[in-house]
């Protein structure tokens, strides 16, 4: 009889083991500096929120938002560009080196400018690729990110970036960032990748 508990008990294991011992998700540190490239010399505005619209209506993602770009809004002040594009440099996943680069555009319906620094809404989308795959690397995948945070006219900026989806090995990723500093000199970018 005293054995009928560790019999039971295997057999559980054994019978659903695979519910009941279901692996976690492995969490990979990110980490990097942005540096943003928004002025019309860099490339013109309308070149970056197209880019933009495009992977939009291709993933089919930031469906509930509007964008500044949509409302005609222009993006030839340089103290108030509404689409961004940047480079993630000397970045790194879980300590390997990889390739960085992202897409910004700021969402128009919660776009607060009275506020001192200013508090804005965006929508990034954040591509990783591996360096060591030739000389275009090959592309790890890209996470799609909600943006809340405050940055002044000098572009110092304290963000918080929320993953909402991803492709290929951040399909099903759980992803929080934050940058910190000047993104026009160099913003540090921290956060985790859950997948």
């Amino acid at each position: 009889m005293s054995r009928l508990p560790g019999l039971v008990a295997g057999v559980l294991l054994t019978c659903g083991g695979a519910g009941i011992a279901a692996a976690a998700p492995q969490c990979e540190n990110f980490e990097g500096v942005l540096q943003l490239s928004y002025l019309p010399q860099d490339l013109p505005a309308a070149i970056k929120c197209d880019t933009f619209k495009a992977i939009r209506e291709k993933e089919r993602i930031f469906r509930d938002t509007t964008f500044l770009y949509e409302l005609g809004v222009s993006d030839e002040d340089p103290l108030n560009p509404i689409c961004f594009m940047g480079k993630i440099q000397n970045a790194t996943l879980d300590g390997q080196a990889v390739e960085a680069s992202s897409l910004s555009a700021v969402a128009a319906s919660k776009f607060l400018p009275g506020q001192q620094p200013p508090i804005f809404v965006a929508a990034s989308i954040v591509t990783v690729k591996d360096p060591d795959k030739g000389k275009k690397g090959k592309e790890l995948g890209t996470i799609y990110l909600r943006d809340t945070g405050v940055v002044d006219a000098s572009f110092n900026a304290a963000e918080q970036l929320i993953g909402v989806g991803g492709t290929k090995g951040f399909a099903n990723s759980t992803v929080s960032l934050e940058i910190l500093g000047n993104e026009l000199s160099g913003a540090s970018v921290k956060g985790t990748i859950c997948r």
